[in-house]
C-alpha cells in the first residue's frame, strides 16, 4: 500500500510527502525503492534519484532491472553509470540474454574491469567459453589489467574445453605478470592440468607450490 501511496504523490510532484512515506517504511523493499527512484527522475530531480539508489545499494534490497531502468537516465556521475552498466550487463548475463548484455557491454566506451569481467564470466556460464577467452584477449588488447577473478574465469575456460594450449598460454600470462602467488589461481591451473589430463604438468606444479 505504501509504494502506490508514494507513487500518488509523485504524481503529484509533492515529494516531500512521499519521501517521508518512504522513510517511514521500517522494511523498504524493492518496490518501494523503485517508486521512490521514479518518483524523483519524472521530475528531472537527477540528483535526488540517484541519492536514493546509493542508499540502496547500502540496503539489504537488491536492485532489480526496473531500478536500472528508472535510474540509469538520471545517472550523470561516471562512478555511478559504470556501476549501474555493470549491474545491467551482469544481471542479462545471469539471466542467459548475452545478446543483450553484449549489446549493452558494447554500448559502454569506457569499459570498468567489473563490466570486462562480468561478460568474460557470462559466456563462461552459458559454456561458450571460447567467447570467453575471445572477451579477456580484447580486454588485454584494450589496456585493461585483469584481476584474479578475470584469470580464475579464463583457467575455467581453459579447463572445462580442455583447451591445453591456451591453458599453457595463460600459465605463462600468470607467471609473467605475478598471479603466481594467488592460491586460487593456482589452484585453478592445477584442476586445468588434470582435466586436459596433464597430471605430469598438473604434479610438478603441485611440487612447485609446496616447495
Amino acid at each position: 500500500m505504501t509504494p502506490t501511496l508514494i507513487s500518488m504523490y509523485g504524481c503529484f510532484s509533492d515529494l516531500n510527502s512521499a519521501r517521508k512515506l518512504f522513510e517511514m517504511m521500517l522494511e523498504k523493499h524493492v518496490v518501494a525503492w523503485n517508486t521512490m527512484i521514479s518518483a524523483y527522475a519524472k521530475v528531472g530531480e537527477s540528483g535526488e534519484a540517484c541519492g536514493v539508489f546509493q542508499l540502496m545499494q547500502h540496503s539489504d534490497t537488491k536492485p532489480n532491472l526496473v531500478t536500472l531502468v528508472s535510474v540509469l537516465p538520471s545517472c550523470y556521475d561516471l562512478a555511478n553509470a559504470c556501476y549501474l552498466w555493470y549491474l545491467l550487463v551482469s544481471m542479462y548475463a545471469k539471466l542467459g540474454e548475452l545478446d543483450a548484455a553484449r549489446y549493452l557491454f558494447n554500448s559502454v566506451s569506457e569499459k570498468s574491469l567489473l563490466l570486462w569481467n562480468s561478460m568474460i564470466s557470462g559466456y563462461l556460464l552459458d559454456g561458450l567459453w571460447h567467447k570467453s577467452l575471445d572477451i579477456f584477449i580484447d580486454m588485454i588488447a584494450s589496456g585493461v589489467m585483469p584481476d584474479a577473478i578475470s584469470i580464475i574465469s579464463v583457467i575455467s575456460a581453459c579447463s572445462i574445453s580442455q583447451d591445453l594450449r591456451s591453458g599453457d598460454s595463460a600459465h605463462a600470462y600468470i607467471i609473467r605478470n605475478g598471479f603466481d602467488s594467488d592460491v586460487n589461481v593456482m589452484n585453478g591451473l592445477l584442476s586445468m592440468y588434470s582435466a586436459c589430463h596433464r597430471l605430469d604438468a598438473s604434479l610438478n606444479l603441485f611440487h612447485k607450490m609446496k616447495a
